[in-house]
């Protein structure tokens, strides 16, 4: 579709352009510019996406005047329609505003007109209040103080610093300057084109009669006083009537259009032809026409309607007769008719979206654009809500015939595994896990390798006893270690791989103290991540700017892992990757110890967690070679021994799988590993348990296979 140009421009790192960025594939504008007042960190977005860029410095212009018209002379060289500022740092001259009239868009970190100016996050901490916010606005000539396009608040916790609000105040930026420039450049193709049945996008339907149901009634009064003032004709249910008739709004209840009573208990309200038929008229045929008057219906122009808790209830346990209570019925019927018949009638869904109902009543009606979108928005809300009642009522059924997922988009990544690819991070409706209850203390943004390889450290770290740390590179740990103290443990897992450590995402299983936080900040970390840090250890990591370190609760263990494939996916049981040693059988003449034991359970814990082949290495509660991913068996045994080097004297070993020769133990205990645990069950099982005699090896069977793929 055609998409109006526009030119963003930049002083730093450019998050807010990575964001227009990124929804520039489902949005009006189209980013064909990006300028910068100095070598911008952010210009790499743009280059990224091969967008051009330019420098306009201002060292290189004699006034204020003469730099803004050098950066409107490449604007307009662009053909760019709107100027869009994403964290510039200068003022422009009244040249700008005159070239660009009411085109140059501003994003500001406060409700204004409150806490105007470059300092706005630490005026409003020193003001005390309790809220702030972002606002989007038109830029005039004086600074902050042109016409607010849109707002939202960000509430203002009693432990905020400046960083800890503005991060907060960020991520409401990054969601709602992209929305307003999408709307502003679809409004400008409104005024130019027609849709496919010949109407123009931009003609607004008024909004004369609307029907309010909701379960949240975050922000009600104020809407229902916002339709009212308007002389909106508001029909209400149940709870929706009480509560706007105690904000002193006048409704017209629903038994009072249909003639009929609730029944069932509240059961049945608004499941009536009086109700649907009124939403679902076409009034543009004539039939529609004949049939509403012939009934006595008058047609239903906007549907404010959320649906009852039902994720609530089941999230708090609730029997099962009150989880069933909670499926509604009668709200999904009507957000869907609504939003079939979006071509005439506006649905509202969310509190979030009142805002838009709001500036309908102030601009003369709804247009089709917002009727599309707010459609969308209420088919992927009665979609995840039938996702989540299909989802407990066969919460008993591991694979279902039928496997329903909602996944909603938390936020947008700077790229995938590489930087051509776009990416983004979902939540999966209803679930809970680490990624969605960790705590960011400090660094860049995480990617999608990060997530990936934390994913992978923090399950493992999970599983070993404590002190413990675990070391990942590339989904695969490149150290292990258990030892008296966290410093100990951390060096140990270190140390059995040095050079993939480096860059590598730390996990450890126990409060992050300042000692191991020193030796951690002595070489390149991608990211660390641990149950708790004491305040001396974030201030010593807090001089790695760029180092993440995340505080998370444990992984709330998914019950089957997914993969998607051509046209489909594969869905398993998870792997519970345990330590079964009632079903370990030593088939080997040499007998385990007590401590060979614990070193064995080690090495199998470690090698359950390593992509396939893999042989892990251990001595004295440290892995000290790790061989993974090897096509052979004998392969990943002979990569392992050459990474542990002398440590293999006396160390014990394992593979997540069956050993299918005798060539791997060979190598293992030609190196002087004296103990192997693998899964047994291969045709030459007997070969392998003669090689381990002939050594004196302990040979160990689980029983149990840990491929990874």
């Amino acid at each position: 579709m055609a998409r109006v140009p526009i030119a963003v421009l930049i002083s730093g790192r450019g998050s807010n352009l990575r964001r227009l960025l990124e929804m520039q594939s489902q949005s009006a504008y189209e980013v064909v510019l990006v300028l910068a007042d100095r070598d911008a960190a952010g210009l790499e977005w743009a280059e990224t996406h091969d967008i051009p860029t330019r420098i306009v410095r201002w060292r290189d212009h004699p006034d204020r005047a003469a730099f803004t018209a050098a950066i409107c002379g490449e604007v307009e060289a662009f053909g760019c329609e709107f100027v869009v500022l994403a964290g510039f740092m200068r003022i422009l001259a009244p040249v700008a505003i005159e070239r660009f009239p009411e085109r140059i868009i501003n994003i500001h970190p406060s409700l204004l007109p409150a806490f105007p100016g470059a300092h706005a996050v630490e005026d409003a901490l020193a003001a005390g209040v309790s809220e702030t916010g972002v606002t989007v606005h038109v830029v005039v000539e004086d600074v902050d103080a042109g016409p607010i396009l849109a707002q939202r608040s960000v509430p203002i916790h009693p432990d905020d610093d400046a960083d800890r609000l503005h991060a907060r105040i960020q991520e409401q930026e990054h969601s709602l300057y992209p929305a307003v420039i999408d709307d502003l450049a679809r409004q400008t193709l409104d005024e130019r084109v027609s849709d496919t049945e010949g109407e123009s996008m931009s003609d607004r339907i008024p909004i004369k009669r609307a029907l309010l149901s909701v379960s949240d009634k975050t922000g009600l009064a104020d809407l229902g006083a916002a339709l009212a003032a308007a002389g909106v004709e508001i029909i209400a249910s149940g709870g929706t009537s009480r509560a706007l008739q105690e904000a002193g709004v006048d409704v017209v209840a629903v038994p009072d259009v249909t003639g009929a009573p609730e029944m069932l208990g509240g059961r049945v309200k608004t499941l009536h032809p009086k109700i649907h038929g009124a939403i679902l008229a076409d009034t543009s045929q004539a039939g529609h026409v004949v049939d509403l008057n012939d009934q006595g219906i008058v047609a239903i122009d906007l549907v404010v309607c959320n649906l009852y808790p039902f994720e609530a209830t089941i999230a708090a346990g609730k029997p099962a007769d009150e989880v069933v209570e909670n499926i509604d019925i009668g709200g999904p019927a009507m957000i869907r008719a609504a939003a079939k018949n979006h071509a005439r009638v506006a649905v509202v869904t969310s509190p979030e979206s009142y805002p838009v109902v709001l500036g309908a009543l102030a601009d003369g009606g709804t247009t089709m654009y917002e009727r599309r979108r707010l459609a969308t928005e209420a088919f992927a809300h009665t979609g995840r809500y039938d996702s989540l009642i299909h989802g407990w009522l066969s919460q008993d059924e591991l694979l279902p015939e039928t496997r329903l997922m909602a996944l909603e988009r938390v936020g947008g990544l700077r790229y995938g595994e590489n930087p051509h690819q776009e990416a983004a991070l979902y939540r999966q409706a209803g679930a809970d896990g680490w990624a969605f209850g960790l705590t960011q203390l400090q660094g860049k943004e995480l990617s999608f390798n990060n997530y990936a390889d934390t994913e992978s450290a923090w399950d493992l770290v999970q599983r070993l006893s404590t002190p413990g740390c675990v070391v990942v590179k590339h989904m695969n740990p490149c150290g292990v270690a258990t030892r008296g103290t966290l410093h100990a443990a951390f060096v140990a897992a270190r140390d059995c791989d040095p050079l993939s450590a480096f860059g590598g995402v730390v996990a450890v299983n126990e409060r992050l103290d300042e000692a191991t936080a020193k030796e951690m900040s002595e070489m390149f970390l991608e990211v660390i991540i641990c149950p708790e840090v004491t305040d001396e250890a974030a201030a010593v990591l807090g001089a790695k700017k760029n180092l993440r370190v995340l505080v998370a609760p444990p992984p709330a263990g998914a019950r089957v892992e997914l993969r998607q494939i051509d046209g489909g996916a594969l869905i398993q049981e998870t792997d519970p990757r345990v330590t079964v040693e009632d079903d370990w059988t030593v088939v080997s003449e040499a007998q385990p110890g007590g401590a060979m034991l614990d070193e064995l359970r080690l090495a199998w814990t470690v090698t359950a967690h390593c992509k396939s082949n893999s042989i892990v290495i251990v001595k004295e509660g440290a892995a000290v070679g790790i061989g993974v991913g090897d096509q052979s068996r004998v392969g990943a045994a002979e990569r392992a021994v050459r990474q542990a080097g002398d440590r293999t004297i006396g160390a014990v070993a394992a593979s997540e799988a069956l050993i299918p020769f005798r060539d791997g133990p060979d190598a293992l205990a030609e190196a002087g590993v004296v103990a192997l645990v693998e899964t047994g069950g291969s045709r030459n099982d007997q070969e392998v348990i003669d090689a381990a005699n002939e050594h004196g090896m302990v040979l160990v069977f689980t029983g149990m296979r840990h491929f990874r793929h």
